[in-house]
């Protein structure tokens, strides 16, 4: 249930927040590929975490995807203005300072205890990679809703 409830929030926020977004080819909207993208991020990172039964990679990966959706953003909009490279700025400096901070604290402490339940079972471990992937869109909307719209 909880998989359903969080997709069902991720791909409604996509399509309420990308209605106004750049089109893609075929005329997917840029919005909903950086939610796509973000699931798919998340997706990869529970198939190897999975393998191999370890979540040190898991914030790691929340800010590797915030930078992922950043870039592409960036990227695909054809000439972004002051406003979409100052707040695509500003997110990638937050963004590495967490994600080391958080990476470097886990390398450290040798694992993270939210886990040593979680990860026992294949599907509470995917429900939290899955939420990480809620998490990044949620928090990074208003930076993808920015890069997404012609300006």
């Amino acid at each position: 249930m909880a998989i359903l409830i969080i997709l069902g929030v991720g791909l409604g926020m996509a399509y309420v927040a990308g209605m106004d977004s750049r089109d893609l080819t075929g005329g997917f909207k840029l919005f909903w590929f950086l939610c796509a993208l973000s699931f798919g991020i998340q997706i990869l990172g529970f198939l190897f975490s999975s393998i191999f039964k370890t979540e040190s990679l898991y914030d790691l990966t929340g800010s590797l995807t915030f930078l992922s959706l950043t870039f592409i953003g960036l990227f695909v909009n054809n000439s972004p203005s002051y406003i979409q490279y100052m707040a695509a700025f500003m997110i990638v400096i937050w963004t590495s300072r967490l994600g080391a901070f958080l990476f470097f604290r886990i390398l450290n402490s040798g694992g993270d205890s939210r886990f040593d339940e979680i990860k026992q079972s294949h599907l509470k471990f995917f429900v939290a990679w899955l939420g990480q992937g809620l998490w990044v869109i949620i928090t990074a909307s208003p930076l993808l809703v920015l890069l997404s719209k012609p300006v």
